[in-house]
C-alpha cells in the first residue's frame, strides 16, 4: 500500500483532517500524519492516531530521534499538507526547516500537493501569490483554495477544498506526471434534455461521470478547463456553464470555441427532440411522439476546428470499432472513444481510443474512472511527461 505523509498546519480547516485520514485509509493507502504546533490547537494527536492507526509526529516527538525525516523520505510515496497555511507556504518556499513539517517538506524529495487554507485577503496577497508561484515552479501542485465561505463569516478565496477532492489529488498524484500547462480544455457532459411538456423530458442514462474526471485530472494538471453540460463540476478555477437541450449546448459550445485548444465531445448528445407542448400532457392526449432529428455538434464544431484537437465518443452496442471508425472520419475528428453502453454510469471502465489515421485500436480494460479520464488525456493531449 502507498504511503502519504498527510501535513497538517494551523488553520481552523484543520478540523477536517481526521476525516482526510479517514478517506485515505479507505481508498487503501497508509498515512503518516504530521502536526505543526500551531495545528495542535485545532485538532489532537490521539484523534489523528486513532482513523490512522499510526504514531502522529508532532514537534514534541519528531526530534527526539525516533523517527528521523530521512527515513519518513525513504518510506513515503506522496506528501500532502492539507490545510496549508500562508504561513506554512512562506516557510516552504524559502526552504526553512525551523519545526517538525517545514523540516519535511524540505527533506522529502517525492510529489507534493499543497492545500492552501487561510482568509481571502492573506490568499490574495502578492507576496503569498509569490510564494505559490515559486513552489509551482518547483513542481509543486496545488489544490485549490476555492471559493465559499470563510471561518470569519466572508466569503471568498480562500477556503480549503472537500476532503474527497483532496483523495483524488492524492490518486493523482501517483500517477506519472502530465504537464498540461498553457492548454485550454473545453469539455462537454452530461445527457441533454429535451423537454416534451412542462414537466417531462426525453433524455438518456448517460451519468457525465467520465466527463467530470477529464475536467478535474485536466485543471489538476495545469490546464484551463470550460465544461458546458447537465451535471455540475465543482473543481477550483473551472469555468462551468449548466445547459439542458441539444440547442443550448450547441449555442454554448460554440461560444467558447474559438478560446479552447481542445475540444472534448463527452457528452451524451440527444439525437432525436420533439414539439414542447404548453401545457403537462395526460393520458388521455394521446402517446404519440413525433421525432425530430437534432443538429450534429461535434461535426459542426470539428468543421472550424482549424489547429484545435476535437476528441468524440461513439456508444455502440453492436460493430462498435467499424461505427467508430466511421464516425471518425466522417466527422472530421483527431480521436474517437468508443465503448458499449454497459460503461453508462460504471465505477470501472473499457473502452477504445482510436487515432485519425491510423488502424490501431488502443485497448483500455476494466479502469477506475480516474485511470480512464488519464489514459485519455494521455492518448489525445499535447502533454508533457
Amino acid at each position: 500500500m502507498a504511503r502519504v505523509l498527510l501535513g497538517i498546519s494551523g488553520s481552523i480547516a484543520a478540523y477536517k483532517s481526521p476525516l482526510i485520514v479517514r478517506l485515505l485509509r479507505q481508498a487503501g493507502f497508509l498515512v503518516t500524519p504530521i502536526v505543526s504546533r500551531s495545528a495542535l490547537k485545532f485538532v489532537t494527536p490521539l484523534t489523528l492516531s486513532t482513523v490512522s492507526e499510526e504514531v502522529v509526529l508532532t514537534q514534541e516527538n519528531f526530534f527526539s530521534g525516533d523517527i528521523p525525516h530521512l527515513q519518513l523520505e525513504r518510506e513515503a510515496d506522496v506528501l500532502v499538507v492539507a490545510p496549508a497555511t500562508a504561513n506554512m507556504i512562506a516557510k516552504f518556499a524559502l526552504g526553512l526547516a525551523d519545526d517538525v513539517l517545514s523540516t519535511v517538506f524540505l527533506s522529502f524529495t517525492g510529489p507534493k500537493l499543497v492545500v492552501p487554507a487561510m482568509h481571502v485577503q492573506m490568499w490574495q496577497n502578492p507576496i503569498v501569490q509569490e510564494r505559490v508561484a515559486s513552489l509551482k515552479r518547483r513542481g509543486v501542485l496545488f489544490l485549490g483554495p476555492e471559493s465559499g465561505e470563510l471561518a470569519c463569516g466572508d466569503v471568498g478565496m480562500g477556503r480549503m477544498v472537500a476532503p474527497d477532492l483532496i483523495l483524488l489529488g492524492v490518486q493523482a498524484l501517483l500517477l506519472p506526471r502530465l504537464d498540461l500547462t498553457g492548454q485550454r480544455f473545453l469539455i462537454s457532459l452530461g445527457g441533454t434534455r429535451e423537454p416534451l411538456d412542462s414537466m417531462r423530458v426525453l433524455t438518456n442514462r448517460s451519468t457525465g461521470k467520465l466527463g467530470s474526471m477529464l475536467a478535474i485530472l485536466a485543471a489538476f494538471f495545469g490546464a484551463e478547463v470550460q465544461v458546458v453540460g447537465t451535471v455540475s463540476v465543482v473543481y477550483p478555477g473551472i469555468v462551468y456553464r449548466y445547459v439542458e437541450t441539444v440547442a443550448e449546448m450547441g449555442l454554448a459550445l460554440e461560444a467558447a470555441m474559438p478560446w479552447c485548444s481542445s475540444l472534448y465531445m463527452a457528452a451524451a448528445v440527444a439525437d432525436f427532440t420533439v414539439e414542447r407542448t404548453s401545457h403537462k400532457l395526460k393520458r388521455t392526449d394521446g402517446l404519440l411522439l413525433d421525432l425530430k432529428a437534432t443538429p450534429d455538434l461535434v461535426s459542426s464544431l470539428a468543421a472550424q476546428k482549424g489547429g484545435r484537437i476535437i476528441v468524440g465518443f461513439c456508444l455502440e452496442d453492436q460493430d462498435l470499432l467499424e461505427v467508430a471508425r466511421g464516425k471518425l472520419v466522417r466527422k472530421n475528428l483527431d480521436y474517437i472513444i468508443a465503448n458499449t453502453s454497459e460503461m453508462v454510469g460504471a465505477d470501472r471502465r473499457s473502452f477504445y481510443v482510436l487515432a485519425a489515421g491510423s488502424e490501431e485500436a488502443i485497448a483500455v480494460e476494466d479502469v477506475s474512472l480516474l485511470e480512464a479520464a488519464y489514459q485519455i488525456l494521455v492518448t489525445t493531449s499535447v502533454a508533457v511527461s
